[in-house]
């Protein structure tokens, strides 16, 4: 916290913007250096790969982002390297990295081992590739076939996208080198007429019960690194800018300790615990502490 404290104004607001990975860069230091003494003379806190996702040589981005960190850990004013992310929902999404059936097809599978294999695999390429922050899982409950992403989620049951969910942040964190993300915090589909981004009627039963277990599963049994909030308002409140759901709901009651930055918020989990049914804590888990409802109850 003094290192925060010590930083000019300017350069802390900067780690709170975001960066698409410029085109071009990697060939000419000079030229790359001059560009983002322009772009991002602050700084910046994260580097998404985002738009080039299919059309780009993994070479030419790898020095694209090399050229990207080593200014701003070299030239910037805090000396911070940008967290870099992707999506990875099921593979990185990237031109040539390997694709496995996406999220609601894994959890028909009810292949927990494979998910997180999968999982493992997907985080060795992305850091052959400089990311370090994959944007997966998506821990959203939907119940609404409707809803046009409901591909991305685990189904409509909440111990299963639970159980999903805690084997993919487990496979993805594994070698320590990506840190997973939870989304989209919460119920964002369960929103009205299934429309994305409308609001959402549920109450603070339902909230907890449902749409938050799969979120303290991953907190609490995988030491979940990052959340994405969602986008909609609850009753009325946007979700970005509620105390109640993402204090009191996500920092109280799923086991987030404090954080922040980035596209997601930066959690400490309460421990690494392994799977219900075996390790450390196992038996405990059984009875039903640990998560409200003694949820993620798919033995191994």
């Amino acid at each position: 916290m003094s290192f925060v404290r010590s930083l000019p104004l300017e350069v802390r607001c900067a780690q709170l913007t975001g960066l698409t990975l410029p085109s071009g860069l990697g060939h000419d230091p000079e030229k790359d250096r001059a560009e983002l003494r322009e772009m991002v003379p602050h700084g910046v806190g994260s580097l998404s790969l985002v738009q080039h996702m299919s059309n780009r040589d993994i070479g030419e981005m790898r020095r694209g982002i090399d050229a990207v960190q080593d200014y701003l850990v070299r030239e910037s004013p805090g000396g911070i390297p940008a967290l870099v992310h992707a999506e990875a929902l099921n593979g990185l999404v990237w031109n040539g990295a390997s694709s496995w059936p996406t999220a609601i097809g894994l959890a028909a599978s009810f292949d927990l081992g494979a998910i997180e294999r999968m999982a493992a695999v997907a985080a060795e390429q992305a850091a052959a590739l400089g990311v370090q922050h994959g944007l997966s899982p998506v821990l959203d409950v939907c119940r609404d076939p409707r809803f046009g992403r409901v591909h991305e989620t685990y189904g409509e049951d909440p111990t299963l996208a639970a159980a999903c969910g805690v084997a993919f942040v487990r496979g993805l964190q594994a070698s320590g080198d990506v840190l997973a993300t939870g989304k989209h915090f919460l119920a964002y589909m369960a929103s009205e007429g299934a429309l994305n981004m409308a609001e959402v009627h549920a109450g603070p039963r339902e909230l907890r019960e449902v749409h938050a277990l799969p979120f303290e599963a991953a907190i609490r049994w995988a030491d979940l690194a990052t959340v994405m909030n969602s986008y909609s308002a609850i009753d009325g409140k946007p979700v970005a800018s509620s105390r109640e759901i993402l204090t009191a709901l996500l920092r109280g009651g799923a086991g987030a300790g404090r954080g922040g930055g980035g596209p997601g918020v930066r959690l400490r989990g309460r421990g690494r615990r392994r799977h219900p049914g075996g390790g450390r804590g196992g038996a405990q888990r059984r009875r039903g502490r640990g998560c409200r409802g003694g949820a993620v109850g798919l033995d191994r």
